[in-house]
């Protein structure tokens, strides 16, 4: 270390204000004497070693060199006389570079998103107080990835700026290096960024918004949304009456669907940030139990000449395919939902038994009906002659009828 001491006659001492207040050399101008003190505790004694002289005839410069130089050893290096007078040209400033401490963030811990959120990475520096600051500058990591340019922050500030944060952004970890005069700290501590955010879309466990269930078996459907913090969920049935709630997720169940249960349900969703709901419609599918006759009866009377109308119809899901089948085996008509029997006049003909079958994917059952004509009042027979006659008339449905008239002379 060289140092330009003004010409002066009376004694100095070469002191250091670094991290520790030192008196390192005794000089003594007259006799051109240097006396390196001995009573440092950080090892002077054995590490610094005076090397020039101080006289006018030389060239005035102060020298010594201070061996295994340590942190300690930084700081301004100046002359001062026993009154504490300062020796003007005599001062030198030590820099001993080390890395930077390890660098802290400081920042929010959460954000709601779309929001913009600032984090600032700071480390002491090595330097006396009394310095030029040296250049520091900073590296920046998500998730172990460095950050450049355009990534929401200017490469080497110390301020990292995170804008428009979104749900992505949930538990990304932030790290940060400060780096002087080429010489890197260890990377921070990780800095969590917790993100609150609202539900964006409510799943089903079925991706669809409507559900086919066969009869009598069981249902069970969860709804779920992403949401921070956890949303609370609630199922309302088709009566608007709570089913169940429950957080992150809620169940609906039923043990064994039946035709009670078809129709709408709907999930809620709810956080601090946000709601949403999102509708479920329950189709119950099942085969015929029952065969519907407009006219309840299994049997039908009918006169002889009158129209006759019957409509056949059960209840099923899908709708099912009704078919009636005449007394012959013959098929009649068939419909969707319903089949309607049609005789525009009841005669002999048409007597017997008609039968109704509905059918779809989920069953089948049929029904008979039983068609009885009867015939108009017979017209009354008269015979007129000597003799008893006795006519027998089984022509209207197989019912014998007795006529007897007696004409007498």
């Amino acid at each position: 270390m060289t140092m330009n001491p003004a010409n002066v006659s009376y004694l100095y001492n070469v002191c250091v204000n670094g991290s520790v207040n030192e008196v390192l050399l005794v000089v003594v101008p007259k006799s051109h004497r240097v006396k390196v003190r001995n009573t440092s505790h950080i090892g002077y004694t054995t590490r610094i070693r005076y090397i020039g002289q101080d006289s006018p005839s030389q060239t005035g410069q102060l020298r010594f060199t201070i061996y295994n130089v340590t942190v300690q050893d930084a700081g301004t290096y100046y002359c001062q006389g026993s009154r504490k007078q300062i020796v003007l040209g005599c001062r030198q400033i030590l820099v001993v570079l080390q890395k930077p401490t390890t660098p802290s963030i400081t920042g929010p811990a959460s954000a709601v998103s779309g929001e913009n959120v600032t984090l600032t990475c700071s480390s002491s520096r090595s330097l006396p107080l009394d310095h030029p600051q040296l250049a520091m500058t900073y590296t920046w990591r998500r998730n172990r990835t460095l950050l450049e340019s355009g990534d929401g922050s200017d490469t080497g500030g110390d301020v990292l700026t995170i804008t428009h944060i979104s749900r992505e952004n949930q538990g990304d970890i932030y790290t940060c290096q400060a780096v002087e005069e080429g010489l890197e700290s260890d990377w921070s501590h990780g800095h969590v960024l917790e993100v609150h955010y609202g539900p964006d879309q409510i799943k089903f466990n079925g991706a669809s918004d409507r559900l086919k269930a066969e009869e009598g078996d069981p249902l069970t459907v969860r709804c779920s949304a992403e949401c921070n913090p956890a949303c609370t969920v609630t199922w309302w049935d088709t009566s608007r009456q709570r089913v169940i709630p429950g957080q992150r997720e809620a169940v609906l169940y039923i043990p064994a669907v039946d035709r009670s249960v078809p129709g709408q349900y709907t999930c809620h969703v709810n956080n601090t940030q946000g709601n949403k709901s999102r509708i479920l419609t329950l189709e119950d599918f099942y085969g015929p139990d029952q065969i519907k006759f407009n006219d309840a009866s299994d049997r039908l009377k009918a006169d002889e000449g009158d129209p006759l109308t019957v409509r056949c119809s059960a209840e099923c899901n899908p709708a099912c395919t009704v078919t009636w089948w005449d007394t012959s085996g013959q098929r009649v008509i068939t419909g969707q939902r319903e089949a309607v029997l049609y005789i525009p006049a009841v005669d002999r003909s048409v007597s017997g038994q008609y039968t109704c079958h509905v059918n779809n994917t989920y069953g089948n059952i049929s029904r008979n009906l039983t068609l009885e004509d009867f015939c108009k009042t017979p017209t009354t027979l008269l015979v007129i002659d000597r003799i008893c006659n006795i006519y027998l008339d089984n022509s209207c449905n197989n019912q014998f009828h007795f006529i007897i008239h007696f004409n007498f002379l």
